[in-house]
């Protein structure tokens, strides 16, 4: 009888943490800040899958297959939009409907900045393109406002898909939101001494960071990595 009970118990527990794997939402996340907003929100709940290690750039990447079956496979997807991802475009279309697509940077309540250009701002960008989204820079997460919208955005859909779990990450996001305040007040602080002092970046990708601690970018070498600098661009450097 005893024998019995035990094993009854074994299994008991073994169908009980067998639901409750289950009922965590696969999700897969684009790259690496964006994923670090996301394990902040599902921690104790799951841990999501990476696409990009940081090694790669997401304007030229293409996919591995066992990457393609881990999308086909997801609960839920998350990467900023076709700016930044740009080799996921197409995929994300041959996904069936029961894979839940959050593209960030179309969520409200985001404060969006338009793409530098002219002067000491390479004057194209890689990717031509007449939609307005692609005269909106991406790099939407540098900026702390910008952060915790997305945090919270991404702790309501995990609500609505995982709802046995609603309260946690309600919790980690009202945390994580926290966190991102300190940060931004520590930020604020070291970077008061240098706020007017001028400077040069080689990737024009800091805007949103900028434009929130009032530093003075002077130009960038180039708008996007993959992109050489023209003679004409180089020349204007140098001069300012």
């Amino acid at each position: 009888m005893f024998k019995f009970m035990v094993l009854w118990i074994g299994t008991l527990l073994f169908f009980m943490a067998s639901a409750n794997h289950a009922s965590v939402p696969q999700v897969v996340v684009t790259i690496k800040p964006i994923h670090a907003l996301v394990s902040g929100v599902m921690d104790g709940v799951g841990t999501p899958h990476l696409l990009l290690s940081g090694g790669e750039s997401p304007h030229s990447y293409s996919l591995r297959p066992s990457q393609i079956r881990r999308l086909h496979a997801a609960t839920l997807v998350i990467w900023v939009g076709p700016t930044v991802e740009i080799f996921l475009d197409k995929t994300l279309t041959t996904l069936s409907d029961k894979t839940q697509i959050l593209r960030l940077i179309d969520e409200p309540g985001l404060n969006l900045l338009k793409i530098r250009k002219g002067k000491v701002w390479e004057s194209h960008h890689h990717h031509e393109h007449h939609d307005s989204e692609f005269k909106i820079d991406p790099h939407i997460w540098l900026s702390p406002d910008n952060a915790k919208v997305i945090v919270q955005t991404i702790a309501q859909t995990l609500r609505e898909i995982n709802a046995n779990n609603a309260v946690r990450y309600t919790t980690n996001a009202t945390r994580l939101v926290k966190q991102i305040e300190q940060l931004d007040q520590t930020l604020k602080q070291q970077l008061v001494s240098i706020k007017d002092f001028p400077y040069l970046v080689f990737h024009d990708g800091y805007q949103y960071f900028e434009h929130h601690y009032g530093l003075k970018t002077r130009g960038a070498v180039t708008l996007s990595p993959e992109t050489r600098p023209s003679v004409k661009h180089l020349r204007q450097l140098r001069a300012r």
